[in-house]
């Protein structure tokens, strides 16, 4: 017989797209599988119902159903945690419940994949499907070549995945992630100083830790782009509220304090760029918890920031267009007199009318330029100030 596969279906108050994650697992032709639904303290919790549409449905493979609850709400990673010491298989799944297994021989992949791996190998990691939000069309692949590349290549060494770690942050395919029992009897539990985000601690610390992480380049999950897991940090309640004190722990504590690793030239983008994730998530905080009068304070005591960041976000139009207007400023200025000389020969109003139409375009051009020239000057002038400085700090 079979080794015991556990799959375990995590849930929280949505249950509209459980039972198509349920029928995913229940489709799946590997004959030994523990079938888990573990909530998250919900207070509508469909225990019976749930129950029920699995004992119609399932056949033989499904040799032992645990149906479970969180006695309170407790974050992800507690819950997850929670849900897999309550597993016994020799491989664990967690899958999110509104998303699916893509293709019934995905655990059956997974094993064979284990087969094929060191035999240091402890964790395996597939591709994610990103689909939108009724899982009938294909978005994107959620893992890119240099991410694949650098996860096939931790047979050797795990430098190049941990760059891509600081570098891009949550970059790995968590949702299509495969555990033997062996992977936590000897990393331990996910860490629980993080509540909701419990897969980009873990992708630091196998990278830094040299884990062998085995990539197999199959379709695992149907993720549903927009969805729960994903759809938290974009909700105003107390979820992203401690989904973005997460981000924000992840960002002092994993990514910041590592930074003077990168190369030179990237080192400087990304501290540019999590220095404006902390003054975001600054933001969206005060603005979820609606503190308003911290919200003016931050404002007022960012304009700097908020002016930069603008004028970073349209770098790319103000390098092109502040020449160009510049151009056409002149060019304007220099037809105006002849082009009210010519309108001359229909009359006078007719001229002054075309001389004033041709001066507001003009005033317009120089507007235009002013405006993009600003836009460029500050954006050079701020990456020079955050480069020094920064620099300083990260050798220091």
């Amino acid at each position: 017989m079979q080794k015991i596969f556990s799959v375990i279906v995590l849930c929280y108050r949505h249950f509209e797209y459980l039972f198509t994650a349920i029928d995913s697992v229940l489709e799946q032709d590997y004959t030994n599988i523990e079938l888990i639904i573990s909530d998250d303290g919900s207070p509508n919790f469909p225990k019976k119902e749930i129950a029920d549409y699995i004992e119609e449905r399932k056949r033989d493979n499904i040799t032992k159903v645990i149906i479970r609850q969180q006695q309170e709400n407790s974050g992800t990673v507690k819950h997850l945690n929670s849900a897999v010491s309550s597993s016994t298989g020799e491989f664990i799944v967690a899958l999110a419940g509104d998303d699916a297994l893509a293709s019934p021989n995905v655990l059956t992949q997974y094993v064979q994949g284990f087969t094929e791996a060191l035999s240091t190998c402890h964790i395996q990691m597939a591709q994610t499907a990103m689909y939108d939000e009724h899982l009938d069309k294909v978005e994107y692949y959620y893992v890119k070549p240099q991410v694949q590349h650098a996860l096939e290549a931790t047979r050797n060494s795990s430098d190049e995945l941990y760059r891509l770690l600081l570098q891009y942050g949550a970059c790995l395919p968590s949702t299509s992630t495969c555990f033997k029992r062996t992977f936590f009897e000897k990393f331990g539990e996910f860490d629980e100083n993080f509540v909701l985000v419990e897969d980009y601690p873990m992708h630091m610390r196998l990278a830094k830790e040299h884990w062998v992480i085995h990539y197999q380049n199959f379709i695992a999950i149907k993720h549903r782009h927009g969805g729960i897991s994903h759809g938290q940090k974009n909700t105003l309640s107390r979820s992203s509220v401690l989904y973005f004190t997460d981000e924000k722990n992840m960002i002092e504590k994993l990514i910041l304090p590592q930074i003077s690793e990168l190369p030179g030239k990237v080192r400087y983008s990304v501290l540019r760029y999590q220095k404006r994730q902390l003054r975001w998530i600054e933001f969206m905080i005060a603005k979820t918890e609606k503190k308003y009068l911290k919200l003016f304070m931050l404002v007022l005591f960012n304009l700097g920031f908020i002016i930069q960041s603008l004028c970073a976000k349209n770098n790319v139009w103000a390098e092109r267009w502040h020449a160009k207007m510049l151009i056409l400023w002149f060019a304007l200025n220099f037809i105006t007199p002849i082009v009210g000389e010519m309108a001359s020969g229909f009359g006078d109003g007719f001229s002054l009318m075309m001389t004033y139409l041709m001066n507001v375009f003009a005033i317009g051009a120089f507007t235009f330029w002013v405006i993009a020239f600003l836009m460029w000057i500050v954006n050079k002038v701020s990456t020079l100030i955050d480069r020094f400085p920064n620099e300083v700090k990260a050798i220091g």
